[in-house]
């Protein structure tokens, strides 16, 4: 029968009351949680029988209010008119708040019924207020462990890769084979080179029987002549190795120039077809794409003080799959700098590289020469459930884009297939995997989702990080400082140095703008560490401050949120190095996590309280305190003598929280590089 003949024949039997069917979903296209509530109004008055996840009605003439609110997601509501004569081809929807949400719409003429009749669907996506809309879902039943410091990062890490039977797939900004992952606290200063080569990373991939897939940034360009800056010749052998259970590739990022940034939208319905079976033959009206809540950027990489335009991404993620069924995702290298242990001492043997001599090693045990790599502050996350896949699906994307590009030693690696997603865990969480991934791949959810837990902030936005530089979230954060009184902002970072460092000019301003504008809601501190040497026989003992390297790239706000990764607090993590973080949204886990980050810097002896107020004051006091104990020691020059060898209260630190302050602007030195290379 052809459309005239069908045509004429619906209209000789007369068309029924048209139907609208409302489909209430989320962003990404999934069910909602039961506490999703769907509301419809016809000329004001609220349309019984009508709820989620489904609701059908009969569509008269009349002005129609669609509204959908669910705990933790933004209210979506919709208008449209319906005139006597019919909607005609579409309903003319009027969002409530713009293209925030996922609007889709069918029109489906049915000759099934008599009489005929025409059937809308409405399918609604609700936007997360937390989560970012631009990344991958948020996995419910997510087993996610905070990792605190190398010593417990690398030995879990290590753990599982002794277990793995069937693939290893990692990813890493720096390789060092002969990184030590596990380090024995009574033993390791006495440990002979092949006793500690047993505990290497390489040795231990290398006696696993999983094929292991390495993929290691290279600098400039792909294979070109920095590509071994980053690794080194053990691992890149067993590269131009074949049927060795060891494909390792570099990869190169050569993002460069002038460009505007601003994350892609996304067309809803095309994550229905994708999601959902029911939708995937089915014809869509034209639809507004959906925006992004991150802010925009103008970015310049040309600003080199020495003139020279080169490809100045990095490849920054930093993440380990096991048999599919575990997942790290980190802020650590495989490098001898990303190792310490929860104690930050000054003397610390272990933190040692692996050449160190036993000689040297001892000597520091003994307390009378100090490590050459500083402590170091960092985090990492242990994933389970359905979470991992998300990690492993990320590794899989960049691994077969070198392929693809025949990166060196591509014709000796394979590629693999993604499994199913693990089941979820029993007590998990809701957490989700957030990246920025350049182009060509396209994704930038990690700075969605930190402007998006800004604009939710209610209390507090703390932010422990390796930089405090990044002027377009700062602006989301000072706006909302603004708009709400009572938020306070913690920013742990570190001292950066007017003659060297290129990003001092940002982070002065950045400091400067809070400083100024938030007095009594705002701090800046920096962790350090303390030791004094071993007394001498007359009663000396020295002290030794040793400034923490705080490479973390943590946020937690409110109680609620936490991201933790590869993504520092500046331009070039948010926009074009590739990154990865992994963001919970759980009050009892974040809480937790944020009293064990913050008794680990404030120390043993000091009470911790849920209360906002309280810990800000306590993190204020105790850098107080303990700028007055380096004051002290400094008056002394940093020498005492005490017949007994113990310190009175008065030199003793608490923790390892002190006040941190920068200069004016002016005082740095490259004041011509810009934000969006440091």
């Amino acid at each position: 029968m052809n459309m005239t003949l069908i045509l004429a024949v619906f209209t000789s039997l007369g068309a029924a009351t048209p139907k609208l069917e409302i489909h209430a979903l989320d962003i990404w296209a999934r069910p909602l949680p039961a506490s999703a509530k769907l509301v419809v109004k016809r000329g004001g008055r609220t349309i019984s029988g009508v709820s989620a996840p489904k609701a059908t009605l009969d569509l008269v003439a009349g002005a129609y209010e669609v509204s959908l609110t669910t705990p933790d997601f933004k209210d979506l509501s919709v208008s449209f008119d319906v005139p006597a004569s019919g909607p005609g081809a579409s309903l003319n929807i009027q969002p409530g708040l713009g293209p925030m949400h996922g609007i889709s719409q069918i029109r489906e003429d049915q000759f099934v019924w008599n009489p005929p009749r025409v059937v809308y669907t409405l399918v609604l996506g609700q936007r997360h207020r937390w989560f970012s809309a631009q990344g991958r879902p948020p996995r419910a039943g997510s087993g996610v462990r905070l990792l605190m410091d190398g010593e417990e990062t690398w030995s879990t890490v290590a753990d599982e890769v002794k277990r793995a039977t069937k693939t290893i797939h990692t990813t890493t900004w720096w390789w060092d084979s002969t990184f030590e992952l596990l380090r024995p606290v009574d033993s390791h200063h006495r440990l002979s080179e092949s006793e500690r080569r047993m505990n290497t990373l390489l040795r231990i991939l290398d006696s696993s029987p999983a094929v292991k897939r390495a993929l290691v940034w290279q600098p400039v360009a792909q294979d070109g002549v920095a590509s071994w800056l980053t690794s080194d010749s053990a691992v890149r052998s067993r590269g131009e190795q074949a049927n060795d259970n060891f494909e390792f590739m570099g990869q190169a990022n050569s993002i460069s120039g002038r460009f505007r940034f601003a994350v892609a939208p996304f067309l809803f319905q095309e994550r229905l077809r994708r999601a959902n079976a029911e939708y995937a033959s089915r014809t869509f009206t034209t639809e507004t794409p959906v925006k992004s809540n991150a802010p925009e950027i103008d970015v310049d990489l040309t600003k080199w003080p020495i003139g020279v335009e080169i490809a100045h991404g990095a490849h920054h993620q930093k993440m380990i799959v096991v048999d599919s069924r575990v997942a790290f995702v980190s802020g650590m290298n495989y490098r001898d700098t990303d190792w310490d242990t929860s104690a930050h001492r000054v003397f610390e043997p272990r933190r040692v590289s692996f050449s160190e001599s036993l000689e040297n090693r001892r000597a520091i045990r003994d307390r009378e020469k100090q490590p050459a790599t500083s402590p170091r502050k960092d985090y990492s996350t242990r994933l389970t459930g359905p979470i991992v896949r998300d990690v492993e699906e990320v590794v899989k994307i960049r691994w077969d884009r070198a392929l693809a590009a025949r990166a060196t030693n591509s014709d000796r690696n394979s590629a693999f297939n993604l499994s199913s997603a693990p089941a979820a865990v029993s007590g998990g969480v809701e957490a989700q995997l957030t990246t920025t991934m350049p182009a060509p791949y396209g994704e930038h959810s990690i700075i969605e989702s930190m402007a998006n837990a800004i604009r939710e902030s209610k209390k507090y936005v703390f932010i422990e990080n390796q930089y405090f530089r990044n002027p377009a979230l700062n602006n989301v954060l000072f706006l909302h400082m603004n708009a709400v009184p009572a938020l306070k902002l913690v920013v742990v970072t570190m001292p950066v140095s007017e003659w060297t460092d290129p990003g001092c000019v940002w982070t002065h301003k950045s400091h400067a703008r809070f400083r100024d504008a938030f007095p009594g809601r705002y701090l800046m501190l920096q962790l350090r560490s303390f030791e004094t040497t071993t007394p001498n026989a007359a009663g000396d003992m020295r002290a030794t401050f040793a400034n923490i390297n705080t490479h973390s790239k943590l946020i937690i706000v409110d109680d609620r949120f936490l991201s933790v990764g590869s993504a520092n607090f500046n331009h070039r993590s948010m926009v074009y190095d590739t990154e990865a973080a992994v963001v919970v949204l759980d009050g009892t886990w974040v809480r937790s996590a944020r009293r064990r980050i913050l008794g680990n810097m404030l120390g043993p002896t000091i009470s911790l309280s849920n209360d906002v107020s309280a810990w800000f004051t306590k993190l204020k006091d105790v850098a107080s305190v303990n700028d007055a104990v380096r004051a002290a020691w400094l008056e002394r020059g940093d020498k005492v003598r005490f017949s007994d060898g113990q310190l009175p209260r008065y030199l003793k630190p608490l923790g390892f929280l002190y006040a941190l302050d920068f200069r004016e602007a002016s005082k740095c030195l490259l004041e011509s590089v810009g934000p969006d290379m440091t």
